[in-house]
C-alpha cells in the first residue's frame, strides 16, 4: 500500500461525530528553504511561503506532535467513538504512514515547522500541524494534517 492510500485509511478511519481529518504528505526536490518555498508555491497556488519563516525542531517533536494527534478522541460533542477492532485497524495504519516517513529520512534530516496554514488542504478547528523535513538525499518532505468539524 503507498502513502495516498495509507492516508484515505486513516482519514475514513478517523471520521467521526462533526469530526474529520484531512492529512497529507509531499515530497518535493531540493536542498534549501527557498527551493521548498518554491515548490510549495507550485502545488499550493494560495499559500504564501516567502511570509512564513520555517521554525527548526527536533525529530522527536515531530514525532510526538503528529502522534499525540492522531491521539485525539474528542469528546462526545465532536470526536471519534471507535470499537476496539477500528482502532486497531487505525493503529495499524497510522504506524504505515509513521514507516513511510522513516523511511525517506535519516539522523542527518533537519526539522521544521510551517506556521501558516493558508492554501494548505484542511480546515483546522481542534488541531493541526505542518512540517518540512530536509533530507540530506535532496529531498523535502511537506508534512501535515488537521481535524475540523
Amino acid at each position: 500500500m503507498n502513502i495516498k492510500e495509507t492516508i484515505e485509511r486513516i482519514e475514513h478511519l478517523m471520521y467521526g461525530h462533526n469530526f474529520e481529518v484531512c492529512l497529507g504528505v509531499d515530497i518535493f526536490n531540493g536542498t534549501t528553504e527557498d527551493d521548498f518555498s518554491k515548490e510549495l508555491k507550485s502545488k499550493y497556488p494560495n499559500t504564501d511561503p516567502y511570509r512564513s519563516p520555517l521554525n527548526e525542531c527536533s525529530k522527536q517533536e515531530f514525532f510526538e506532535d503528529i502522534q499525540d494527534k492522531f491521539n485525539y478522541r474528542g469528546d462526545r460533542g465532536a470526536g471519534l467513538s471507535l470499537t476496539k477492532t477500528k482502532e486497531l485497524e487505525l493503529k495499524n495504519f497510522q504506524r504505515q504512514f509513521f514507516d513511510f516517513i522513516t523511511q525517506n529520512i535519516n539522523e542527518k534530516s533537519k526539522f521544521y515547522t510551517y506556521p501558516d496554514p493558508d492554501g494548505i488542504p484542511g480546515y483546522p478547528v481542534f488541531w493541526e500541524y505542518r512540517f518540512v523535513v530536509f533530507t540530506d538525499q535532496g529531498n523535502i518532505l511537506f508534512v501535515y494534517g488537521s481535524s475540523s468539524d
